[in-house]
């Protein structure tokens, strides 16, 4: 099969959150497993020089009156053809400091998806049987497949949606697709925001005319369902529900890989023996701790690997920090993107010697902080998949998690007992309070001073967890075949 995916991100092009790794790492695995995969992602300023690239085509278009020049980009990557996209345009579309967070965001994406099936017509010979499009930045392609490029519709045998998250939609004027030469009138009702008929949900539209649509957790999938995380859609979603599938992401395990891991002081094998394991964890404990000027100490190390938006839970993961501190714990925090009332906040405590402090994605450090930690903490308001918590098990760091979303599917409490101890992998607590986030802090910390058996047991079941994407992949082909058939 050939299969070409439309994406706002691709590690390591262009990265902000998970869905960068999981649109890299599923191609990949899907290469493996012996298809065809290229991957289309708009050309970012702050990313265009991380890999070598040539121009692979460049082309006119006029939109609105203005005439304008695409230009592609070719770079090969692990035997994965990326192809970054840009423009002359006026508005210098993607040549800007941050992927999002810009007013003009939905003109942007919108953009992209015109700017990457155009380009896509050009080469018809090549056309993919399908087209893999992720959260609202790409899922309008499929709709300008349908009424924009009808000899492009006609080669691809069909579309599939990922919804990594519900949350962002992607609300437009439907009036602006006239700049796209499109009639707004010629789009069916299914595509309108639900509250606004003059507006345009993109999610609900790539949703409407996806084959089939994936969600990247079963509890998600069924979160969506309902006012809890359905962001307004969930009736929409539960009418549609015969196309909807869900497929829990997984992580590069050759970039996440402790036994090779570069950027870590003392690389160990996962299937050695426990103890092994942990006096290497040890000693990348104590390189963290210098690097970091921390106090040297045997105490538990905690790390927290996140971006400090709402949806991760920034004030319980403040809480978190203040009872680990309290109970002569360490936190390092690599925090990105928080506001300035947040990082006021989080500077706020004074414990230099056993807390730092990072507001930006080290991604060299992270690798030494998953090494070296003996548990990770995700306490988020709502999560659809996750990635932390797979990378930290496969380094044999312990999650400590909030019951949510894909965290659910993935982290087992250590007294769940109806399920059989190897499947026995963190600490999981339900409600969203400050309450709860001591109660576990406090159950992780006592378990670490005077469970070591308990302890050893869980590094074990994580490390013994699979967190690749094999079987996500074999999923993902499974789909792609029947939509084919």
């Amino acid at each position: 099969m050939k299969i070409t995916h439309i994406a706002s991100e691709c590690a390591p092009f262009a990265k902000s959150g998970g869905l960068g790794d999981v649109v890299y790492g599923l191609s990949r695995m899907t290469l493996t497993l012996g298809h065809t995969v290229k991957i289309l992602i708009p050309n970012y300023k702050s990313h265009e020089e991380k890999i070598e690239k040539e121009l692979f085509d460049s082309f006119p278009i006029k939109l609105d009156g203005e005439s304008f020049d695409v230009r592609v980009y070719k770079a090969i990557f692990h035997e994965i053809e990326v192809y970054t996209i840009d423009s002359t345009h006026s508005k210098n579309l993607f040549q800007r400091d941050s992927i999002y967070g810009e007013n003009d965001d939905p003109h942007r994406f919108l953009c992209f998806c015109y700017f990457a099936l155009s380009f896509l017509s050009r080469h018809l010979s090549e056309s993919p049987d399908i087209l893999h499009l992720h959260d609202w930045p790409t899922g309008f392609s499929s709709c300008f497949l349908k009424f924009l490029f009808p000899d492009l519709n006609k080669r691809i045998k069909g579309t599939l949606f990922t919804i990594h998250n519900l949350k962002y939609q992607g609300i437009v004027k439907k009036n602006h697709l006239d700049y796209f030469n499109l009639n707004p009138d010629l789009l069916p009702v299914s595509y309108n925001q639900m509250d606004n008929s003059e507006y345009l949900n993109i999610a609900k539209a790539a949703i409407e005319e996806a084959k089939v649509c994936v969600v990247v957790s079963n509890t998600y999938l069924n979160e969506i369902k309902t006012p809890i995380a359905g962001e307004g859609l969930q009736d929409f979603i539960k009418e549609r529900s015969d196309k909807f599938f869900p497929i829990l992401n997984g992580i590069d395990t050759d970039f996440w890989n402790p036994e090779k891991d570069p950027y870590i002081h003392k690389n160990y094998r996962t299937n050695e023996l426990i103890d092994s394991v942990i006096e290497a964890k040890y000693l990348n404990k104590h390189h963290l701790q210098k690097q970091l000027n921390l106090a040297r100490s045997h105490a538990p190390l905690f790390i927290f690997v996140t971006r400090l938006v709402e949806q991760k839970g920034p004030y319980l993961i403040f809480e978190a920090i203040q009872q680990i501190l309290k109970r002569g714990g360490q936190a390092v925090l690599l925090g990105s993107e928080p506001s300035k009332e947040l990082k006021s906040l989080f500077e706020s405590i004074s414990d230099k010697e056993n807390l730092y402090l990072d507001f930006t994605f080290q991604e060299k450090l992270s690798h030494l902080c998953f090494a070296a930690a003996d548990a990770i903490v995700i306490p988020s308001l709502f999560e659809p998949c996750g990635l932390t918590q797979l990378i930290g098990m496969r380094y044999g760091t312990i999650p400590v998690v909030r019951k949510t979303g894909g965290l659910s599917d993935t982290v087992f409490d250590i007294e769940h007992s109806s399920l059989p101890l190897h499947l026995r992998n963190g600490f999981v607590f339900e409600y969203p309070t400050l309450d709860s986030m001591d109660y576990i802090i406090n159950r992780t910390i006592d378990c670490y001073k005077n469970n070591p058996s308990t302890w050893k047991s869980l590094i074990k079941n994580c490390l013994n967890n699979p967190v690749g994407f094999q079987e996500s992949a074999k999923k993902y082909l499974y789909l792609y075949e029947m939509i084919i058939s």
